[in-house]
């Protein structure tokens, strides 16, 4: 029997079939069914004795479309027939050529691999060493190279054989730091977004450098340096079997929100108690003096920052003391002292705070409040501390200050003290001081927006703050502060180390609820635009 046009006629919709359900294109399905045609017709069947012509025709299809896959393959790629030997039987050849993305598929796989593995294997199958010279290539026993093949080459033929349902989504975190963090590995975990998602997946669930890099849809080859400088600052741990785990204390969407809530709902009692020291003592901090001409309203606002911050810090202590949450920033090996903190994206956290009950309420106090955030200076040899809330306000810019512009400050104060003639260096930096709103210049007279007391004018102010402060009922603050530890306690998992975790239930930190609360109440002007640069700034000399 031949292959005749009636033969075509007849089996012409099955190859067609066949033809479309291997490469779901209509062009591509044309092509093959037209090289099966054809192979057909170069097929002397009389000399087949053929009798069952369904099922020949069904395996020409078949023999016709791996060849196709083959020649595809050699187009493409680079792997040899031999690297996809192990991952079939060699019975069924259609079976292990699902589909026309196979290779580069298995090429994906293997750059998942981490370093040992993944060298390995190109060195056995693209470069075809033997296993004693792969060994002795990377300077390791043959035994172990050849139970890393066996490792690499079982994971590939599982990896190949899953179906993918996961595409992770990249996270950008805030990162901050607490302590003293000069250096480059922690400056580029602040902006480096694929260091970022490393430390999210590996936050609480360890992962080898495999399954990250799947996790991630990353080739290990990126992350390996990566992982390595993490280790180096101790962001990051290894254990003997290869696990990463982040080191530090990751905010997630839960604990931001439980966090702002008790913030939102518990504070207003701090704020009133603070303000109305601060109002009480007002007159006599006033009459005490400073160098600076101060608007009566921001000098509410300086003198409330001022004294928040002494006594959120007292408390603490007394806290730490009472509930033995004793801490201390981690040694890095570069020898800094600092803690690590990150904070699981504002989109997601916003999201799901619309969704909790007054839910505006709580929206508009994570994107106000919340941003809020404290500097402290304490300069040597000169001595100077400096304070300043840094606060956006309603849309505005941080505003915070560097130790230079602190020095340049406390220049303007011995310029307005002495009367002496800024020279061209005083009037470069004063320039830049009126910009940024902590000094003014009218009629050529200089004057700070601000308070900057003097060693006996601080000490004055704190003997005024004390007096009033005796009537405070600090019991009913503690248990505000200890009601923080015990809301917070279980939603910091057990990865975390008791050091960070007490770190962290520590971290209630009021400064931000106070303003807005007490804004929001009207018990405090809100600042005007051109205010806004000064607002929360103390300095003094000790």
């Amino acid at each position: 029997m031949k292959f005749t046009e009636e033969l075509v006629e007849a089996y012409a919709k099955k190859i067609y079939s066949f033809a479309y359900s291997r490469t779901q294109q209509v062009y591509d399905a044309e092509d093959l069914a037209q090289d099966i045609v054809l192979a057909l017709c170069r097929i002397d069947f009389p000399a087949k004795h053929i009798e069952n012509m369904d099922a020949y025709i069904h395996q020409v299809c078949r023999y016709v479309w791996a060849k196709s896959l083959r020649a595809k393959r050699r187009e493409r790629d680079n792997v040899g027939d031999e690297v996809l030997e192990w991952l079939s039987d060699g019975s069924d050849i259609e079976g292990d050529f699902i589909t026309a993305e196979l290779c580069a598929r298995l090429r994906q796989e293997v750059m998942y691999l981490g370093r040992t593995r993944r060298e390995a294997i190109i060195l056995f199958y693209y470069d075809g060493l033997s296993g004693d010279e792969i060994a002795e290539r990377l300077g390791l026993p043959a035994a172990t190279v050849r139970w890393h093949l066996h490792r690499a080459k079982s994971d590939l033929k599982e990896r190949m054989e899953m179906q993918e349902t996961n595409i992770y989504r990249p996270r950008r975190m805030h990162i901050a730091h607490y302590g003293w963090a000069e250096n480059s590995i922690y400056d580029a975990l602040e902006r480096d977004i694929l260091m970022q998602n490393i430390c999210y997946v590996c936050y609480d669930n360890p992962m080898t450098v495999e399954e990250l890099s799947r996790t991630l849809g990353v080739a290990a080859v990126y992350l390996e340096d990566k992982l390595e400088a993490l280790c180096s600052m101790e962001y990051m741990t290894v254990s003997p079997k290869g696990k990463y785990a982040t080191n530090f204390f990751i905010q997630t969407v839960s604990y931001q929100l439980t966090h702002a809530k008790y913030q939102l709902e518990k504070t207003m009692p701090i704020a009133e108690a603070y303000l109305d020291v601060v109002d009480a003592a007002l007159d006599e901090i006033d009459a005490v003096g400073y160098c600076g001409e101060v608007d009566p309203d921001m000098l509410r606002w300086d003198m409330l920052f001022y004294f928040m911050t002494r006594e959120i810090g007292a408390t603490d202590a007394r806290m730490n003391r009472t509930l033995h949450l004793e801490h201390g920033a981690p040694l890095r090996p570069d020898g800094t002292r600092h803690w690590v903190k990150a904070f699981a994206p504002g989109d997601e956290v916003l999201a799901a705070a619309e969704r909790e009950p007054d839910g505006d309420k709580l929206v508009d106090f994570l994107r106000k409040a919340m941003r809020f955030s404290m500097q402290s200076y304490h300069l040597t040899p000169s001595n100077i501390n400096a304070r300043k809330l840094r606060i956006p306000l309603w849309g505005g810019d941080y505003r915070g200050f560097g130790q230079q512009e602190i020095l340049s400050l406390h220049r303007v104060r011995d310029l307005i003290r002495s009367g002496e003639t800024p020279n061209e260096f005083d009037s470069s930096a004063i320039a830049d001081l009126i910009e940024k709103g902590l000094v003014t210049r009218e009629g050529g007279k200089l004057a700070l927006r601000f308070p900057y007391f003097s060693h006996d004018q601080i000490a004055a102010v704190n003997a005024v703050l004390d007096k009033h402060a005796a009537g405070l009922d600090r019991d009913a603050i503690d248990r505000i502060f200890h009601g923080y530890v015990a809301e917070m306690r279980s939603r910091i998992p057990a990865c975390v180390s008791e050091n960070e975790r007490n770190h962290n239930l520590t971290s209630y930190d009021p400064y931000n609820a106070i303003p807005y609360l007490l804004m929001k109440a009207g018990r405090l002007r809100a600042p005007r635009e051109d205010e806004r640069g000064c607002i929360c700034t103390v300095m003094w000399d000790d």
